[in-house]
């Protein structure tokens, strides 16, 4: 979700943001909707950051004993890439198909 909101928050226009800012100086926190939701170009954003984990995390991790515990973090780490792209992948037909059928 911190993902969704940063992703948010860099493509959104100068008026959105001042409304943020207003919204964070009222409440002070983030509105729930920039967590919850990301915009077509806020996934567009996420898609490109996660593939090119995506693509760091596929290159083999160093040989050796020694390496074993960053070989299972490295692991882990693109399993859970691999789950975030998917998730996004999938909202991202859903907002074109949105988008598209207006």
């Amino acid at each position: 979700s911190e993902l969704i909101a940063v992703s948010n928050l860099l493509e959104m226009e100068d008026t959105k943001l001042r409304e943020v800012l207003s919204h964070v100086k009222a409440h002070g926190v983030l509105p729930k909707t920039l967590q919850e939701e990301a915009s077509v170009a806020a996934l567009r954003r996420l898609l490109e950051l996660l593939l090119v984990w995506h693509e760091e995390l596929s290159q083999p991790a160093p040989p050796g004993k020694q390496f074993k515990a960053a070989k299972i973090y490295r692991e882990r780490c693109a399993c859970l890439v691999d789950a975030a792209l998917d998730k996004v992948r999938t909202q991202e037909e859903m907002a074109a198909a949105i988008v598209g059928g207006r």
